[in-house]
């Protein structure tokens, strides 16, 4: 179907005539390889100044210096303070949500250091103790010995 260039049509891009078309189709391509070409770049940066660009998003985040960071993985015994497993990844920093609800942390509110299971977990029982306790209660009730 051939439209009039400059007719405007029920599309979010404007012009669908085929020289329009063409041209929008053109920069798509463009732009899609030239982001990829990007997040390639990002990709070898993030890989090579993890460390950094991990301590720089906890102080920022939570405001947990790498020292504290350190001593609090040290004063837990290298393991998760809920399961006690030892770490095998980066440990999650665990702060309560009713103090600091946005996206960072006061950092008078960090609790502790969790494995990503614990850490989950307690986001999905939005740190409700109630929660908890009836989600224990349900086990309790249901395993059998």
């Amino acid at each position: 179907m051939e439209y009039k260039h400059g007719t405007p049509q029920r599309y979010w891009r404007g012009c669908r005539c085929q020289p329009c078309t063409t041209a929008n189709t053109e920069y798509a391509r463009a732009y899609r390889k030239k982001t990829g070409r990007y997040k390639t770049i990002a990709k070898k940066r993030y890989a090579a100044n993890r460390d950094e660009l991990l301590s720089a998003a906890r102080l920022r985040k939570y405001g947990v210096t790498p020292e504290k960071f350190e001593s609090m993985i040290l004063a837990q015994g290298n393991s998760c303070a809920i399961c006690v497993r030892p770490f095998t990844s980066t440990p999650h920093i665990d702060h309560d949500h009713a103090c600091c609800p946005g996206a960072s942390s006061c950092g008078r509110c960090v609790r502790g250091l969790l494995c990503s299971n614990c850490n989950t977990g307690l986001g999905l029982l939005k740190d409700s103790p109630a929660i908890l306790t009836a989600a224990i209660r349900y086990l309790e009730e249901t395993i059998e010995p």
